[in-house]
């Protein structure tokens, strides 16, 4: 070609076409990192924007209460004492945080306020903020205890005539801090209410003074100075609320009972009668259910009342009656929607932990969003559970259908944000596992699990999996497909060093690593060994290869399969002190697993 009369017009032919490619190759790769940098760049500043946006909000709600919380900070990191004063100084920053609606900051707060001063467990002020703390995490029963003690030490110190100094510092550090998140126009309220207060006193003195009557003023003073922020009617009616919630109706009835006697005068009366009608509706007490909510009706109407009282008749069977106090409660409020009258609390625990434990993971994840008790509850069915699976059909709902969501995205997504990387199916499970759904799961000591088989060759790094490892941490019984690997046995025996039961299934997909065998002896407390595999005449002479079979001390039985061949036998007179068991029915030793 080289001496060929055509080799130079094809050259001055094809030479600028290729240097024309080659320029359009370059502008295409140029356009298209731009477009990325673009588009990654869009993703940051949404991110941005959207981070800016909600500290903004925050800031604007919470501002006074941010503004405290930092000064008290400021103050518990100057004074390294550790003395009572930072105890209370806990306590201030625990109030700050419940109306800042930082629940979990706050309970550990009010603990630790009490680690620093234990006295204060026997005030009531201590115990009232931590069942406030406690309610507002959900933990509902023993809010209402913290509650319930807090009564007693109020009580013991009204009858008694005594006052109690600790708990009046308290009070007196609550109204300070609780002042101090107020806003300007409030706190200019608060002083012409008690600029209000003090002048009618003056010139109610004044009238006895001139009607000859004797002003006491010390006694006054003393009134004023012991005026309790948290009365016992407030910690009754808290104490109801929680005992409620706990759906431990009785004992909130008699607390509801004893604010509503407290507060005969109350503006807040209805709500207690109210709330003992709920009670009595959920214990099923249906005629002293309608005798309450008719005294809260009576005290002012509501749609709210006039719907319970319609439930009430329906569950009694009188229909007509039904329908009238459903029409009543319209024209209090036309938008009023007919309600189910369903409480979340209606099973007790052990019912409502039976319930949960017939759904799959991934149900009970979603539905832990409802409410923080049943959230609790949920979380802790999973340690209940005698074996946690980690399957894509136990933690993933519709794998299908979540991938085919994620490649549907809007116009704009499309057009300004990044192009998404394809999911793979591990990555699904990797978001469910590190959810803090499992928290008290990982922390569980003697875990039994399975891992059916896992894809795309996700295997040999499922155990060091950052998020998988803590699973696998721990574990007494362990039951996975037969696709597994030699370094995984090396993992498993590190973080799970007291393995006493292995099972090893076989599927289409099996790839039965020939050093598996003699990694058995890295389990020194095995005591149990499954294995469903077939072992064929080839597999035999590759085992013997790489070292045979080599079996701990501990293991004490070795199930099986029957199917195996005759040189497998062989090994059996090796190992007198193991039983080894064929599976004669391998399906019916699964469903027993």
């Amino acid at each position: 070609m080289c001496g060929s009369p055509i080799s130079g017009p094809l050259l001055i032919l094809f030479f600028p076409l290729g240097v024309g490619i080659l320029a359009v190759s370059r502008v295409i790769n140029l356009v298209h990192s731009i477009d990325v940098s673009i588009r990654k760049n869009n993703e940051k500043i949404e991110s941005g924007v959207s981070h800016i946006s909600k500290d903004l909000k925050e800031k604007i709600l919470f501002r006074k209460q941010l503004i405290a919380e930092s000064k008290l900070e400021g103050k518990i990191k100057a004074d390294t004492t550790q003395d009572p004063q930072v105890a209370r100084l806990h306590v201030q920053r625990a109030v700050v945080r419940l109306a800042a609606m930082k629940y979990e900051g706050a309970l550990e707060d009010i603990k630790l306020a009490l680690h620093l001063d234990e006295s204060l467990d026997a005030t009531y002020v201590w115990n009232f903020v931590y069942g406030v703390a406690l309610y507002h995490c959900g933990d509902y029963l023993e809010s209402a205890h913290a509650f319930k003690k807090g009564i007693e030490l109020k009580e013991a110190m009204t009858g008694s005539g005594n006052c109690d100094k600790k708990s009046v510092e308290l009070e007196k550090n609550i109204l300070d801090i609780n002042f101090e998140m107020k806003h300007s126009h409030e706190k200019v309220k608060e002083q012409f209410t008690e600029f209000s207060e003090n002048t009618k006193t003056y010139f109610n003195n004044f009238k006895s003074l001139l009607k000859g009557e004797k002003v006491d003023l010390a006694a006054q003073k003393e009134e004023k100075t012991t005026v309790s922020l948290i009365s016992l009617e407030e910690l009754n009616y808290r104490a109801g609320c929680s005992y409620y919630f706990a759906a431990c109706y009785h004992d909130a009835i008699k607390n509801f009972e004893t604010a509503a006697q407290y507060g005969k005068d109350s503006p807040n009366l209805r709500h207690y009668i109210y709330n003992k009608g709920l009670c009595y509706f959920y214990n099923h007490e249906l005629d002293e259910a309608l005798e309450a909510f008719s005294q809260a009706m009576k005290l002012e109407e509501n749609a709210e009342t006039a719907q319970m009282i319609s439930q009430t008749y329906g569950r009694k069977g009188e229909l007509e009656l039904k329908q009238e106090y459903l029409k009543k409660a319209t024209e209090l409020d036309p938008k009023t929607k007919l309600i189910t009258a369903f409480n979340y609390r209606l099973l007790n625990e052990d019912c409502t932990k039976l319930v949960f434990s017939y759904l799959p993971t991934y149900t009970r994840v979603n539905i832990s969003s409802t409410n923080k008790y049943w959230r609790e509850l949920l979380m802790r069915s999973v340690l209940d559970d005698p074996i946690f699976e980690m399957s894509i059909r136990n933690l993933v709902n519709n794998l299908a259908n979540q991938k085919k969501k994620l490649e549907m995205r809007s116009l704009r997504e499309k057009i300004f944000l990044p192009v998404q990387e394809a999911k793979t199916t591990m990555n699904f499970m990797e978001d469910v596992l590190k959810s803090s759904f499992f928290k008290y799961y990982i922390e569980k000591k003697e875990k039994r699990v399975i891992i059916p088989i896992i894809y795309e060759n996700y295997y040999k790094s499922f155990y060091a999996n950052e998020i998988c490892f803590p699973f696998m941490k721990d574990l007494v019984y362990v039951d996975m497909n037969a696709q597994t690997y030699a370094n995984c046995f090396d993992i498993l025996s590190g973080i799970s060093p007291d393995l006493k039961d292995l099972v090893l299934r076989d599927d289409e997909t099996a790839c039965f690593e020939y050093s598996i065998p003699s990694s058995f002896v890295k389990f020194p407390n095995l005591k149990a060994l499954t294995i469903a595999y077939s072992f064929t005449d080839y597999f035999m002479s590759c085992y013997r290869d790489y070292g045979g079979f080599s079996f701990p001390p501990s293991l004490e039985k070795f199930y099986y399969n029957p199917d195996s061949c005759p040189e497998f036998m062989e090994i059996f007179s090796q190992f007198p002190t193991i039983e080894f068991i064929p599976l004669t029915n391998i399906e019916t030793f699964y469903e027993t697993v």
